[in-house]
């Protein structure tokens, strides 16, 4: 089970993720975070650490249009670009799968900072 919160304080969003790696019954201490900073944006995960890993390192958010719909952009692009990476970088493990399905989902909340 995953944790995380956002609180948005003061003209400031604080965000926090737990650190548990749980199979089963069995509970371990993970080191790589589940909530980190990609960009302008603050992106925590759960379920998948390999997807976790391939947010951290290995994913370009696409350009945000300047006065955009934001949550199009998030619905649209964003997702899209995330099902690439997951589907290119091994997060997902069905034969022939191109990343995460629309029947899946994308726990990813996102902390974007206003431009």
């Amino acid at each position: 089970m995953t944790c995380i919160v956002g609180l948005a304080h003061g003209g400031r969003v604080y965000m926090g993720a737990d650190s548990a790696g749980v199979a089963g019954l069995d509970i371990d201490t993970r080191r790589d975070p589940k909530l980190f900073k990609v960009g302008d944006l603050l992106i925590g995960f759960t379920t998948s650490f390999r997807m976790g890993q391939l947010l951290a390192y290995g994913f370009e958010p696409p350009p945000r249009p300047a006065g955009g719909d934001v949550r199009r952009w998030m619905v649209v692009d964003f997702v899209e670009a995330v099902r690439a990476v997951s589907g290119d970088g091994g997060a997902v493990t069905a034969p022939g799968a191109k990343g995460i399905s629309s029947a899946d989902t994308l726990r990813c909340p996102t902390g974007i900072r206003p431009s």
